[in-house]
């Protein structure tokens, strides 16, 4: 069961704000099923604008804390190989424990509002409580959808 935001004491607010990272195909296989609406931000070590993203992202989930489970996996391990991940950063959106919706690129804006579109089916209507945050992440640095390629 969800807690409101409020209701949450200040351990409870640091530990909902951390991003939980990918460890193995079990665990994915276990994250997607267990969230309704779950977000994977595909990224690598080397790849500076995943880097870059990381705060951004970071502040996205906080935002959406009990709307969106936010997670990250690294490319290197080789997790995503179904879902054809070419160019990190790479936004994986799952739905009720089926893929929803792929997102190449840091253009974190684009990924707020197809979070948003997804809490919106999710709650059956287009007047979802869930609008979005009452303060976006300052994300004027990344909303340039800039990748490296991947191989």
């Amino acid at each position: 069961m969800y807690k409101r935001y409020n209701e949450l004491s200040s351990d409870e607010k640091d530990i909902a704000y951390q991003v939980m990272e990918i460890q193995n195909r079990e665990h994915k296989a276990d994250v997607i099923k267990k969230n309704a609406i779950l977000c994977i931000d595909v990224y690598a070590k080397w790849c500076e604008p995943c880097k870059l993203l990381e705060p951004a992202y970071a502040s996205l989930a906080r935002s959406y804390v009990g709307v969106c489970a936010f997670t990250k996996e690294n490319v290197d391990l080789n997790l995503c190989t179904d879902y054809d991940v070419k160019v990190v950063p790479t936004f994986l959106l799952f739905y009720r424990g089926r893929f929803a919706d792929k997102l190449e690129g840091g253009d974190l804006n684009d990924l707020e509002t197809r979070i948003r579109n997804l809490s919106n089916t999710y709650e059956g209507t287009s007047t979802n409580p869930v609008n979005g945050p009452s303060s976006k992440p300052s994300n004027n640095d990344f909303n340039q959808a800039r990748y490296h390629k991947y191989s």
